[in-house]
């Protein structure tokens, strides 16, 4: 009997080791799971705080990039303002839109360039000198090019920078004026464009003189036909009280030379030889008062109306 309770013993204390040993390996397998997981979030934050990190400094990256974006579309919106129709559309007959050339001087024939394409590549077709001014074509115009007249009668078109000219609006003829002198301002202006002619005895080209001549003659005006005939035939009268219709003479290789008709504002109209050179060179075409080399001038009344 006493036998049997020591083996009962010793089974009792083997299990008792065994049981213990199991309960300190299941104590074991949870401590490393543990550290695991602890090892694993430590690696994940230091991963995504290395992200977060590589992420900050790309992003001045995106900023230049954003920047670029920003200066390509300024830029592309600047040039579409360029290209848009020119804002100062003219429809009435009775009003001149003009471009005036303001580059060079009253002593020289240096201008600004017409070409044949809106592009500064293209060729060179025109100057238009100081003073001087051409037609502007509104519908064919931007805010960058203006699109002018070269010629009364073919059509002919060239390209000028708008940032070089002075644009210029004209009243031709009024309802302050007498009908006589309305009548001379458009149909002056009705001819801009036409060719000069050493010999043309009409309208569709002439000379300075022949020009005015037929312009009063067309009214029922007789005048000489020589300028400063022509000068004596009126009055002197001050430019201050200057009227369209009135005539302009400007004095040159000691006689009075040259003559065109003053339509207000500080401008004439005339038929310029200028050696055979051709409109805006000249032709009929619209100048200030002063312009290239002819600075001394009269202005002389035959219309008392």
């Amino acid at each position: 009997m006493k036998k049997k309770s020591i083996i009962i013993l010793l089974f009792a204390v083997s299990l008792i080791c065994v049981l213990s040993a199991v309960l300190f390996l299941n104590t074991d397998k949870n401590t490393d799971s543990k550290v695991s997981y602890t090892v694993t979030s430590t690696e994940s934050q230091t991963v995504t705080q290395t992200q977060t990190e590589t992420e900050t400094q790309t992003e001045p990256e995106t900023e230049t990039e954003t920047t670029s974006t920003k200066t390509t579309a300024q830029t592309t919106e600047k040039e579409k303002k360029e290209d848009e129709p020119f804002d100062e559309i003219i429809t009435s007959e009775n009003v001149a839109h003009l471009a005036l050339g303001t580059e060079g001087s009253l002593t020289n024939y240096i201008g600004t360039p017409i070409y044949s394409k809106p592009d500064e590549g293209s060729e060179t077709i025109a100057n238009l000198h100081y003073n001087c001014c051409v037609k502007i074509i509104d519908a064919k115009s931007t805010k960058k090019w203006l699109a002018v007249s070269l010629s009364r009668y073919d059509d002919k078109i060239g390209y000028i920078q708008a940032k070089r000219v002075k644009n210029v609006i004209l009243e031709i003829g009024s309802k302050k004026y007498s009908k006589t002198r309305n009548s001379i301002v458009r149909e002056a202006y009705s001819h801009l464009g036409q060719r000069y002619k050493p010999k043309g005895k009409t309208l569709d080209g002439t000379t300075c003189n022949g020009f005015v001549r037929l312009l009063y003659k067309n009214q029922g005006i007789e005048i000489p036909r020589k300028p400063f005939e022509q000068r004596d035939f009126g009055k002197i009268i001050p430019e201050k009280n200057a009227l369209p219709g009135d005539i302009v003479y400007y004095y040159a290789n000691g006689n009075y030379g040259h003559v065109g008709i003053y339509i207000g504002d500080g401008y004439m109209i005339n038929s310029a030889g200028h050696d055979g050179q051709h409109y805006p060179d000249g032709g009929v075409r619209i100048s200030k008062l002063k312009y290239h080399d002819r600075e001394k001038y009269s202005i002389v009344r035959i219309i008392n109306e």
